[in-house]
């Protein structure tokens, strides 16, 4: 998957909210190469995140008509994450200028109501921020490796 990632970063600095060649392959490698290796790797990934490997989703966006600055893809519970703007979900996330990736946990902060997105309250999301930050310190010191 490195390939992928790092092809990626380098198409970064091209985009184009239309599709162009460029926006073309990243879109393909976002969708396609890094969803397949994670899709690949769902025994693990699923065990290392806690779920049962019938639970595992993996999803990869690059924008629906127009191309988006950041594309992602992500993995996670299907039960506990269905779509992008529910719950919590790990995410790869590339600089807009192609000056890095990053591997994120993220959770969903909008909702699509009337046919747009709006965004979650504050206090939702922080409230969601103080249990996720406690339940990964409880997890993280819990791991024996």
């Amino acid at each position: 998957m490195d390939r992928e990632l790092q092809r990626v970063l380098e198409l970064q600095p091209s985009w184009s909210s239309t599709n162009t060649e460029e926006m073309d392959e990243r879109g393909k490698l976002v969708r396609n190469g890094v969803t397949s290796w994670l899709r690949a790797n769902e025994v693990v990934l699923s065990a290392a995140i806690g779920i049962p490997v019938s639970d595992f989703v993996v999803e990869g966006r690059d924008g629906t008509g127009r191309k988006t600055r950041v594309p992602w893809p992500r993995f996670g519970s299907r039960e506990r994450s269905p779509n992008a703007t529910d719950g919590f979900y790990i995410v790869y996330l590339w600089a807009y200028d192609g000056s890095g990736v990053y591997l994120s946990l993220n959770q969903g902060t909008t909702d699509f109501e009337n046919g747009e997105f709006v965004r979650k309250p504050s206090n939702v999301l922080t409230s969601r921020v103080e249990w996720a930050r406690h339940v990964i310190a409880d997890w993280t010191s819990a791991r024996t490796t």
